[in-house]
């Protein structure tokens, strides 16, 4: 079946969201189409050039009871128009187009707004065209910091465009607060609606009980067996409906959920004793690699105990082992979201984790990319209640983005 249609092509145009959002809601069909063929639609015509293009059709966002995949579809439009200076279809490319029912000249289609038409189909457009990009959370702020380049971004699409073009996210939290949670799913969200294939690394369980986690995500075990299962009460300790929104979202979409902590027994051990004093049966959960050389890493960790240690509440030695129980969790974190990555040929994996392992680069970012030879784009959360001065001190060393939550 052949259709065709009033296609007016805007290549450059820059779409607002509010533009996008009544194209959308107008276009009685939204279609990702792949030209093959193009030329004039004949000689004879009036103000503008009329051409003709024969679209694949590869993606039906809008309107599958008119059109289907696969489907040759003829459309007309206008091209070299003196009003809207637009240039003409190419062939071979692929564009996203709007189309509405009845239009010009007996054609089967117009466009349902004269200044687009034919865009470029990002991921990202194709997820706002077809209404499943998700809305930032409530309790977020519409705007984040971004210590690069020392300037407050309030698009939430330049954080979009970073998300879907990175093989790696990093989401900090804070374990009690709703907003980073909130932002956690949203991430997940943004990355499922345009149709990557993600795969997850969570703090929260650890790694002896990965067969309890997996059982709960493909549907094998209820909620309460899984719980019971993974021990999350004892081990994490933090009230589960925190957590309960993500892993539920993973289970009805299939994403693959890795435990990245190690057994409390073995942080336990090396916060007591050491790296050298280690039970023998705990080292099989033990990282293969383990740095503790990095002077930085050192330094941003130890600075969180010097009040400690000035008072005599810590010993030398006590810090000492408490910096090699902070190294052994960025390595196990950088190592699971390595692993997770490697094993599930997925587009993206996403860890999520406390912002102290993800608030300084030699924490567990430089660890994940010293194994994957990736640097992972890191989101770290701060309160609504932040001094001005603690937002405008961060700086890329601790993260990409800064989001502000309300709680």
């Amino acid at each position: 079946m052949l259709l065709s249609g009033l296609v007016i092509a805007a290549f450059g145009a820059q779409i607002l969201a509010q533009d996008l959002k009544a194209l959308r809601d107008k276009a009685d069909i939204i279609i990702v189409g792949q030209v093959v063929e193009e030329g004039m639609l004949d000689a004879d015509q009036g103000p503008g050039m009329v051409r003709r293009a024969t679209a694949t059709v590869k993606k039906v966002i809008k309107g599958a009871e008119t059109v289907a995949e696969k489907q040759s579809i003829v459309l007309s439009y206008i091209a070299f128009h003196p009003a809207y200076r637009i240039n003409h279809l190419r062939k071979g490319r692929e564009y996203l187009f709007f189309l509405k029912r009845g239009g010009h000249r007996g054609c089967a289609f117009r466009l349902a707004d004269p200044n687009y038409g034919a865009l470029k189909p990002t991921p990202l457009l194709i997820a706002k065209a077809a209404g499943k990009q998700p809305s930032l959370p409530d309790n977020v702020l519409p705007f984040f910091w971004n210590p690069k380049e020392k300037r407050f971004v309030h698009e939430a699409d330049v954080l979009c465009r970073k998300l879907i073009s990175a093989k790696a996210v990093f989401v900090g939290e804070t374990h009690t607060s709703a907003g980073a949670h909130a932002m956690q799913l949203w991430v997940l969200k943004t990355l499922v609606a345009v149709g990557k294939k993600v795969v997850v690394a969570v703090e929260w369980f650890q790694q002896p009980y990965q067969k309890a986690l997996d059982d709960y995500l493909k549907g094998k075990t209820d909620e309460k067996t899984m719980l019971k299962a993974t021990q999350f009460k004892k081990r994490w300790g933090y009230d589960w409906a925190f957590f309960k929104e993500i892993i539920e979202f993973c289970r009805k979409n299939g994403i693959k959920v890795y435990a990245a902590n190690v057994p409390s027994e073995l942080s336990h051990a090396v916060a007591r004793n050491g790296l050298k004093n280690i039970p023998e049966n705990l080292k099989k959960w033990l990282p293969k690699e383990m740095d503790t050389s990095n002077a930085a890493h050192r330094k941003y960790v130890e600075k969180r105990f010097e009040p400690m240690l000035k008072r005599g509440i810590l010993t030398k030695e006590q810090l000492d082992h408490f910096y090699e129980a902070q190294v052994l969790w960025d390595e196990a974190f950088a190592e699971q979201a390595a692993r997770a990555l490697n094993e599930s040929g997925a587009d993206t994996v996403v860890l999520f984790a406390g912002a102290a392992h993800l608030g300084h680069r030699t924490a567990v970012p430089d660890r994940f990319q010293r194994r994957t030879n990736i640097k992972p784009l890191v989101l770290l959360p701060c309160s609504v209640n932040a001094p001005l001065k603690k937002v405008l001190d961060i700086t890329v060393v601790n993260c990409d983005f800064l989001f502000f939550t309300r709680r």
